[in-house]
């Protein structure tokens, strides 16, 4: 700004002098900024207009006086430290701090700029605040809702999915409430390990493999997976994997589980329930062809026998071969449909 090419184009015993003409002459007091310029013991020589009303203060109260001073001491010591960062190489720092007087305190983006002599020396210090008070809060507390939005997000993962976060060796590097629950194994037993520590042996090695192929490539991964919780019980979770990608490449995994022991279960329940009926009725059906067979052909040796003339056997006769026809179709039938349903499609979601 104006302030700090006028610093620079003047040897440092003039300066002062010269921007005191200034301010007399309201080039700096007409800034909306608040400027400060003070000595390497942050003694005050110049304060514009900007600064002594927002603070609430006259010119003559503030020069003479060390600026460290005038700040509670907390912040008395983050300045120093501040200051204490410039150097001819780096001679410039910013930051956004709360400032003001006691309950008028509002978000200020100051530029500390030092002034160094031909020796290296620290000569001044030149301060410019700017009132940003507005934009920052708006910026705040769009920040605090998304913040609390994405802890909510987080109460309700927790509470029913099972999640972890892996680097891209496929180490924990965190682990939430319900996985700890499900897999009976606390926070620090699970950073740090992969997740074959819950890898219950059921799934073939080219399970994952296929499974470490596709995310690798950066592309999520959907299946079913049985783990082993610590007490040695069994568990199945409906898993995604989605890869973290970052500078074009892949810095972590995050998986997302969900619970499903209950649905497999019932479809082990269900396919076991279906085998035995099946087994049972392939029983009963050839059990019952057999004899059909067998009395058919004798129905058909007595048809031809002696009795063919006698109109009224020959009748009941028919209508018997007919009864046991339908009996083998419908038993045909029966076979045909136990066949249809023999593997079920079960939802796991409803």
């Amino acid at each position: 700004m104006y302030g700090y090419f006028i610093i620079h184009t003047f040897a440092y015993p003039k300066i002062f002098d010269v921007i005191n003409l200034l301010n007399d002459s309201g080039i700096l007091l007409v800034l909306d900024d608040l400027v400060t310029i003070s000595e390497p013991d942050t003694t005050l020589v110049f304060v514009n207009s900007a600064y002594c009303s927002y603070f609430n203060k006259s010119r003559n109260e503030l020069l003479g006086r060390r600026l460290v001073d005038l700040l509670p001491e907390s912040k008395a010591s983050d300045y120093l430290r501040i200051i204490s960062r410039l150097t001819p190489q780096s001679p410039k720092t910013t930051g956004t701090y709360r400032s003001g007087i006691p309950n008028h305190e509002r978000w200020i983006s100051w530029k500390e700029t030092g002034v160094f002599g031909e020796d290296g020396n620290l000569k001044a210090i030149l301060s410019v605040g700017r009132d940003i008070d507005e934009s920052f809060s708006n910026l705040w507390r769009e920040k605090e809702q998304i913040f609390n939005t994405l802890m909510a997000f987080r109460e309700a993962i927790d509470h029913n999915i099972i999640c972890s976060v892996t680097d891209n060796q496929g180490r924990i590097t965190y682990a939430n409430r319900k996985f700890c629950e499900i897999s009976k194994y606390s926070m620090a037993e699970l950073i740090g390990q992969t997740h074959k520590i819950v890898n219950s042996g059921f799934h073939s090695k080219d399970f994952f493999s296929e499974m470490w192929a596709t995310i690798k490539s950066g592309k999520s991964w959907t299946g079913e997976i049985r783990n082993r919780a610590k007490d040695g019980s069994y568990y199945w979770v409906q898993s995604v994997i989605i890869p973290i990608k970052e500078n074009d490449g892949i810095s972590g995994y995050l998986s997302l589980r969900n619970l499903i022991t209950d649905h497999k279960q019932l479809e082990e329940e269900k396919n076991a329930y279906l085998k035995t009926v099946e087994e049972m009725l392939f029983s009963v059906s050839h059990e019952i062809r057999s004899p059909l067979v067998t009395s058919q052909g004798l129905l058909y040796l007595i048809r031809d026998d002696t009795y063919h003339n006698q109109e009224g056997f020959l009748e009941h006769f028919d209508s018997l071969v007919d009864l046991l026809n339908e009996m083998d179709r419908l038993s045909r039938k029966l076979n045909d449909k136990l066949t249809s349903v023999k593997k079920p499609h079960l939802s796991l979601f409803g």
